[in-house]
């Protein structure tokens, strides 16, 4: 037989006791829960997130502890994973990984395969990086070519000073075609007497 859950009717709400803290609350101070008396959880929503607010470090150290002891688990889970995904055995998956990854050559645990989201054709093998750089652009070379152009533009030693004076010479221009209104520079400011 159920525990028996006390209720009282205080005026006309129904008021349940909360099995933690014993104190009697409105129904709308429980959570909803379908096999629950009146539809609701025994505990009440401080009670439920106060527990679960303790737990929470323990369950946070348990799961970092599982990952630890099951690491290596998991990366054959994932590979494995990745295989049946692209249909590829592991000696294709090897073969198209000795050199690593293929845009920027790096040797890295985590290699993926990169392929071709409207015909599902594999390109190569890319590192986590590349691969999340190619998925930002939206794989548009127009996007990846401008990119290239700005990083290209902007090696040199001084980017940031030059790129002051760019603008310090184009604010200048723009003053000058509109008579000089609207210019502002510390030399103008007027010192507090």
């Amino acid at each position: 037989m159920p525990k028996r859950v006390e209720t009282r009717l205080n005026g006309v709400n129904v008021e349940k006791k909360c099995s933690v803290c014993n104190e009697f609350k409105s129904l709308v101070e429980f959570h909803f829960q379908a096999s629950g008396f009146y539809g609701t959880h025994s505990w009440c929503r401080k009670c439920l997130s106060e527990d679960r607010y303790k737990k929470r470090e323990e369950y946070r150290a348990r799961s970092k502890r599982w990952y630890q002891d099951n690491k290596e688990r998991i990366v054959e889970y994932n590979q494995i994973r990745k295989l049946d995904k692209y249909n590829l055995t592991e000696r294709e998956f090897r073969e198209l990984a000795r050199n690593g990854c293929m845009s920027c050559g790096e040797m890295k645990d985590q290699l993926c395969v990169d392929h071709n989201y409207n015909t599902g054709k594999i390109r190569g093998i890319l590192c986590h990086g590349c691969n999340l750089a190619l998925g930002n652009l939206g794989e548009n070379i127009e996007k990846i070519l401008k990119l290239a152009h700005y990083l290209e533009d902007r090696s040199m030693e001084n980017d940031i000073n030059r790129t002051v004076k760019e603008l310090d010479s184009r604010r200048d221009r723009t003053d000058e075609e509109k008579g000089n209104l609207g210019s502002f520079r510390k030399s103008d400011t007027r010192e507090d007497s």
